[in-house]
């Protein structure tokens, strides 16, 4: 029988950005593969690829339980009807509701945390709410996989998840031949540049990398400082349009939009800093920075701070702390150019040896094949 195997996210954009390599492996060898998220721009793109796109309608943020119970219903109706033999799901509800309906359904389920998120940054109701919710739903789970040490313990922890269900795969892996600085052109500036790029959001550190410039500037230091990334008008964790618009006006930093070639943009930075404090899983933006040989700044901070090895590869900085960001700015900015180069050698050999997409396509085919093996495909 043809395996047939399902990935589930909240966008489809998700799907192909950051799960594309391990698709087309499965592609490959005949697997059917069916992708379920909302429809969004990259779900044609998924079609064209060969997997057989379904939709699904979630509202990612916010705890509505009517559109809960209507995302878990549309889940159970697709699995019953679709029969996969294994499904893996990715982000919170896709996680919680898409395991419930598949322990339900006896299909074998791999839940992957891409980062704990902002329900773990405190104790309160809706961290409680959360905890009890995922307790639920991964309870039968075949594999909880986490991209870093940290977020495995705060589940274990918190009663979550057992010890012997958990794995880290140490983030979701990059394509260092597509981002290889051999297929870009560096900048000839002679002003140090620093980019920050991503999602928009004030817990990436918007805010410390705009005063921390500001700062920089009123020491009188050359550097031109960008910003790169979508403003997401719909969430309220989001920088608005008129406050990049403010600081553009204040000369303090440039934005730069959004790109689907990301690679261009971070090649004519000569320094990448992301000072988040978000629960991160492992941020794609570090990945895509040190594997083009760039020197990032970085938080102490869970799923950041993997990527970096501190004053080797980058620098990491207090979180939520802009001085301390803007010491670390100014360090790399007078380094010189070749220390600045060596630094960021340092860091794509890092993402060679820890962060290779081929290693995290290794860790799906061999759970896979454990999986056939314990005869828990039908």
């Amino acid at each position: 029988m043809r395996q047939k195997i399902a990935f589930v996210c909240n966008t489809a954009w998700g799907l192909y950005n950051f799960r594309r390599g391990i698709i087309c492996s499965l592609l490959q060898q005949g697997v059917d593969v069916v992708v379920i998220a909302p429809r969004d721009k990259y779900s044609e793109k998924l079609g064209r690829l060969g997997c057989r796109f379904k939709e699904v309608q979630l509202q990612s943020r916010g705890m509505n339980p009517i559109q809960d119970l209507n995302f878990f219903l549309e889940l159970y109706a697709l699995y019953t009807t679709e029969k996969p033999h294994l499904i893996f799901h990715y982000t919170i509800k896709p996680n919680i509701y898409g395991s419930f309906a598949a322990r339900l359904l006896a299909i074998p389920s791999v839940a992957v945390v891409t980062g704990a998120g902002q329900a773990f940054d405190r104790q309160n109701v809706l961290n409680r709410l959360v905890s009890m919710l995922y307790r639920i739903g991964l309870a039968k789970a075949v594999a909880v996989w986490f991209l870093n040490d940290d977020d495995k313990r705060l589940f274990i922890s918190n009663g979550i998840t057992t010890e012997a269900q958990c794995s880290v795969i140490r983030s979701e892996g990059i394509d260092t031949t597509v981002f290889s600085p051999e297929r870009f052109s560096r900048s000839s500036s002679m002003a140090v540049s620093f980019l920050m790029h991503g999602r928009l959001l004030w817990e990436k550190g918007v805010g410390e990398y705009v005063d921390a410039a500001r700062a920089l500037r009123e020491r009188g230091m050359d550097a031109k400082f960008y910003l790169l990334g979508f403003l997401d008008s719909q969430n309220t964790s989001s920088v608005s349009e008129l406050q990049v618009r403010t600081w553009e006006r204040e000369g303090v930093i440039s934005y730069l939009g959004v790109s689907d070639n990301v690679g261009e943009q971070i090649s004519q930075a000569d320094v990448v800093v992301l000072p988040s404090y978000y629960r991160e899983g492992v941020p794609r933006a570090l990945l895509e920075a040190a594997a083009l040989e760039k020197p990032v700044i970085t938080t102490n901070w869970a799923g950041c701070k993997d990527v970096v090895d501190d004053s080797v590869t980058g620098l990491l900085c207090q979180p939520k702390n802009a001085s301390d960001l803007a010491d670390k700015m100014y360090r790399l900015a007078t380094m010189s150019a070749t220390a600045r180069l060596e630094m960021g050698k340092a860091g794509r050999q890092k993402v060679l040896r820890e962060f290779n997409e081929d290693s995290v396509i290794e860790s799906y085919l061999n759970l896979i094949k454990r999986v056939r093996q314990r005869r828990l495909f039908q």
